[in-house]
């Protein structure tokens, strides 16, 4: 089971536990190896996860790709550049999660409004059962996560692009 495809939060809270403790080796500007670890600017942007290998990992942009409906906010993710890279996605909501855990070393992010598009889909698809959104409240708040009518297509909301590694 790995974080590219578990739509299970707490597939990803288990995954996350420890993910700090293996470095994993990266090619820094000098062509030196060094040790890539939460918070690490590498591949066009900050590294927020890495897997238990400690060799693959995700990448978040540093700064949001924009605000628009969830159409739009697939573009901007498939069309950003960060670092020269074009394999830019939106996030699932467990990528989503898992970047707000680490929202500290990765930041800032929007704070009004605070609610991120997840490239998750509702059961019935995007135009008939929504898609889920993840909320980064500003002040410590609990997050929250929700797919329903509420979260169609049509809001205004933010997007911030994730690679792997």
């Amino acid at each position: 089971m790995n974080v590219f495809n578990c739509f299970s939060l707490t597939c990803v809270l288990v995954l996350l536990v420890g993910c700090e403790t293996t470095p994993a080796p990266v090619v820094g500007a000098t062509g030196l190896a060094e040790q890539a670890r939460i918070g690490t600017n590498y591949g066009g942007g900050i590294i927020f996860f890495i897997d238990k290998t400690g060799k693959h990992g995700l990448i978040a942009a540093p700064v949001d790709q924009g605000a628009g409906d969830w159409y739009s906010a697939l573009r901007l993710c498939a069309d950003y550049r960060g670092g020269g890279y074009s394999d830019w996605i939106m996030p699932s909501i467990s990528q989503l999660h898992a970047l707000y855990q680490r929202k500290d070393a990765v930041g800032p992010f929007s704070t009004n409004p605070s609610i991120y598009w997840s490239s998750t889909q509702g059961a019935g698809g995007a135009e008939y059962s929504g898609v889920w959104i993840h909320d980064f409240p500003p002040y410590g708040g609990a997050p929250s996560e929700h797919a329903s009518p509420a979260s169609g297509t049509n809001n205004f909301n933010h997007v911030r692009a994730i690679r792997a590694f």
